[in-house]
């Protein structure tokens, strides 16, 4: 606990200049098999880069050759002086939500980098990880894709939840793992492809560990595996969560706050001083830090202040803490207080809602102890906002309804939705009509300009048809080039004149493919359509086999027409 993180940062840190382009950085990175690089001016350090800026711009479209280092690199930075304590580093490493911390002289000249790793390994944390398993800070939602699922979805996934890595599964059981260094190499080698698959790049076979497992146990298979990510599965070795390093790092949360707990307690003794060192630490942290006494605010930091909206701590300072708080959310908190007070001492954090100065909802997780300020009790919480996880969230749930190419709803959400309008037309004895529409001759046209081009045209297609239907109407990419409508409260006649304005705007659209030659062809498309309606006596499959049977009654017909059965 007394070494300091001086001694045990690398000291062999790659840098880059402000100047430099993205590419140059990704191949650097790729080349020399590391997580991040420094970006310095005049021998000062900046910013850094790390895997995931790298993945983070990729999903963005920035342009690799004309972006330079400087306007997407991290900033500012967290840089620590080498004489911090490892304790103390690991919680500024927890607190401002990063994993590796940049070590400066007093000058700011860059000396080192620590990470989580060499934290893991040297803080001496198996004072407290022998007495716990896996099971208690591993995520059990854990994003599980199929070896078959795309490289560029998964690049998206791991964007937009920010998470290192995705675990590939059949049958629920793991084979493989494709982690950030993974898609590093892709990009800086042969670029993103459509239909590059994970299981063409990921990593096999996966290393486990069982539920149950010690964490102690774990961390040191992690370090002598050089993993950072764990699988933790069941008896029948199906998967059940993960374990990060970030998630031992994690496990030092609640110690974070016992040990603010310990300085203000120390005021006793040494009021200038301890008052000096609680200062210095919530200032330094990236989360919101506040003491609540009698329902009023009697300190908060300057994160704190910035999460609200408000300019200074004073605004806040002796306001009723629920009149901050979500009014849904209010009675929760009162008895997550409550617990506190009767001494519970969970490291699990209560998450909530408050109301942002200008009225905006910011969701969060609060940590509490109980102390004493002033004389008299007090609670001390630590308070991140996780509206960025909550955001995320909502996005991953969009992508697995959603098909990247079309960007239409795909056949799983297809099934599911025209079953929960089956029991609403049921319900209240409402119409309801689908129907099922394919792209005539789409394989000659795959054939002849390429399937990039079949793509763009399925691409295409799916944006005609979304802007084309009414808002009521949900559109899905069914199988392959085929296309599901789903109209609710809409009869037969009604449906099929949507049907046929739809045909004969398509018709009417020009494609520009690329012929073999790079010369554009105008090239016009027609649809083939199958339309029914639902009648007493379906169920799904009726419903469903008998729009299936009207567009291949269509596509007999040659094309380009619309089938009612």
């Amino acid at each position: 606990m007394k070494e300091t993180i001086g001694s045990v940062m690398s000291r062999d840190v790659v840098t880059v200049r402000s100047y430099q382009p993205l590419k140059e950085v990704i191949d650097l990175m790729n080349n020399r098999n590391i997580s991040c690089v420094v970006v310095v001016e005049d021998d000062r350090s900046v910013g850094i880069l790390t895997e995931r800026d790298i993945i983070r711009l990729t999903v963005a479209k920035y342009s690799a050759d004309s972006t330079m280092s400087a306007s997407v690199m991290s900033k500012p930075l967290v840089a620590l002086s080498p004489d911090v304590g490892l304790y103390e580093a690991a919680i500024i490493m927890e607190t401002n939500n990063i994993r590796r911390l940049v070590i400066v002289d007093e000058d700011g000249r860059l000396l080192g980098i620590a990470t989580q790793t060499d934290l893991i390994k040297n803080i001496g944390i198996d004072y407290y990880v022998k007495l716990e398993t896996v099971d208690r800070i591993m995520a059990r939602k854990v994003i599980a894709l199929s070896p078959d699922d795309s490289v560029s979805e998964a690049m998206m996934i791991m964007s937009y939840s920010r998470i290192g890595s995705v675990v590939v599964t059949e049958d629920g059981i793991p084979i493989g793992i494709f982690t950030e260094r993974d898609l590093i190499r892709i990009i800086s080698q042969k670029g993103i492809k459509e239909d590059l698959m994970l299981k063409d790049v990921m990593s096999t076979p996966v290393y486990s560990a069982r539920k149950g497992t010690k964490l102690f146990e774990a961390a040191q298979f992690m370090e002598d595996k050089r993993i950072k990510k764990l699988p933790i599965i069941d008896e029948s070795g199906r998967l059940v969560g993960i374990v990060t390093q970030s998630d031992i790092i994690k496990n030092l949360q609640m110690d974070y706050v016992i040990f603010l707990k310990n300085v203000i307690d120390e005021k006793d003794n040494a009021l200038k001083e301890a008052e000096t060192r609680f200062r210095a630490f919530v200032e330094n942290a990236l989360e919101g830090v506040m003491i609540v006494q009698d329902d009023m605010v009697r300190f908060v930091n300057s994160m704190m202040t910035e999460m609200l909206g408000f300019s200074s701590e004073s605004e806040i300072i002796k306001r009723n803490i629920f009149d901050l708080i979500y009014e849904d959310d209010r009675s929760s908190v009162k008895d997550y207080f409550s617990a506190r007070l009767k001494g519970d001492m969970s490291r699990i954090p209560h998450e909530f809602r408050l109301v942002h100065r200008a009225g905006s909802i910011v969701f969060v997780k609060m940590l509490v102890v109980c102390i004493e300020y002033d004389g008299r009790d007090a609670f001390l919480c630590t308070i991140e906002d996780i509206s960025g996880l909550k955001e995320a969230e909502k996005e991953i749930s969009r992508l697995t309804i959603i098909d990247s190419l079309t960007g239409l709803y795909n056949q799983m959400h297809f099934y599911k939705q025209l079953g929960e309008e089956i029991k609403r037309s049921f319900r209240y004895n409402s119409p309801l009509s689908t129907m099922l529409l394919d792209v005539d001759d789409f394989r000659g046209y795959n054939d002849k300009y390429g399937p990039h081009e079949g793509d763009k045209l399925l691409a295409r297609s799916g944006g005609i048809i979304n802007k084309s239907l009414r808002d009521t109407d949900m559109k899905f990419r069914y199988i392959d080039e085929e296309i599901a409508v789903v109209m609710p409260e809409t009869g037969i006649n009604e449906a099929m004149l949507v049907a046929e304005r739809l045909r004969k705007m398509f018709a009417e659209t020009v494609f520009e493919p690329l012929n073999n030659k790079g010369e554009i062809e105008n090239i016009h498309m027609t649809l083939s359509i199958g339309l029914t309606a639902f009648n007493i006596g379906d169920n799904l499959g009726s419903f469903v086999k008998r729009v299936e049977d009207a567009l291949q009654e269509a596509r007999k017909a040659g094309g380009d027409r619309v089938v009612l059965l």
